[in-house]
């Protein structure tokens, strides 16, 4: 498995969707590794871990309202470092594409619709950071799954952000993360 790890202190995972990679949270964790150790991985093939080799097209991603366009509500962060962090390596790697298609694909949806089921296991305390313009998981939506954690901390949001507040705004993310580590 795929992984960077960099930083010291408490330690932060940091996991992926579909169809990012670890790189995605580059952003973030250059500003959270002077205080935390940020430990962000591949999700099993996708990214650098056990890529595969089918071809498949992907340049349709980079601004479609059901890929990365509909990610961010400023799009020319589209561009720049987070399109060669996540978008560029898809495009010219279709091993990675491939990959990630592959999960897609092995996704059991079902299994998705249980997840506030899981949620209510998850013992440990759970902060969540939303964007408030998410156009795939509007925010009352989240604000109900959030409360059927076993322990529900602290639920905030980014004005103007969308699905990747944490890219758009990773100062922001940064702050509500350290307040959240806070004892």
């Amino acid at each position: 498995m795929s992984y960077i790890d960099s930083g010291t202190g408490p330690a932060l995972v940091f996991i992926h969707g579909w169809p990012m990679q670890k790189e995605t949270f580059l952003p973030i964790t250059r500003i959270l590794q002077k205080d935390f150790r940020c430990i962000c991985f591949d999700l099993i093939d996708i990214g650098e871990s056990r890529p595969s080799t089918a071809p498949t097209p992907l340049s349709f991603l980079a601004r479609s309202p059901m890929g990365f366009g509909g990610c961010f509500a400023n799009k020319d962060l589209i561009h720049g470092e987070f399109f060669s962090l996540t978008t560029k390596p898809l495009i010219e790697n279709p091993e990675k594409l491939a990959g990630c298609l592959r999960f897609l694909k092995s996704m059991d949806w079902n299994e998705c619709e249980r997840l506030s089921q899981v949620h209510t296991q998850i013992n440990a305390k759970v902060h969540c950071i939303w964007g408030e313009a998410d156009p795939f998981f509007p925010v009352s939506e989240a604000r109900e799954m959030f409360q059927k954690f076993a322990n529900p901390g602290e639920f905030v949001t980014i004005k103007n952000a969308k699905l990747l507040p944490y890219a758009e705004y990773p100062k922001e993310s940064a702050a509500f993360i350290h307040r959240f580590m806070q004892p």
